[in-house]
């Protein structure tokens, strides 16, 4: 499989809007509704990036970000929070590259964001 961005949220919009930027920067996709299908996906292949929001059923974006920070095999994988959830302190969650507000972020300003994050991203 080819590497990818994996999109995490509850809302097929939202899915379709961040899949749609990742695309469009050359990028594959795949889409989990839950954090739970997410970190099956995440065992399954790891991405090159997760988009996660953090309000979900089954598995919340916390509980997903915890798991992957506890695993030595994808404690690296960076991971942009995006989200509606009010003011979220990047330092509660461990790991974080980023936080974007949903509805606050242009095309522009999140392909900016996800390019610099895979930059910076350590090689192995």
């Amino acid at each position: 499989m080819m590497p990818y961005v994996l999109i995490v949220d509850d809302d097929p919009d939202a899915q379709e809007i961040l899949a749609d930027i990742a695309q469009a920067m050359g990028f594959d996709t795949q889409c989990a509704g839950d954090g739970q299908e997410a970190l099956e996906l995440i065992l399954a292949e790891s991405p090159l990036l997760v988009l996660l929001d953090l309000m979900m059923p089954k598995l919340d974006g916390f509980g997903v970000l915890a798991r992957l920070r506890a695993n030595p095999a994808t404690r690296e994988i960076p991971v942009i929070v995006v989200t509606a959830y009010g003011q979220v302190d990047l330092l509660k969650l461990p790991g974080v590259t980023s936080i974007v507000q949903k509805g606050t972020f242009s095309v522009e300003s999140l392909s900016t964001l996800i390019a610099d994050t895979l930059e910076a991203r350590p090689s192995f």
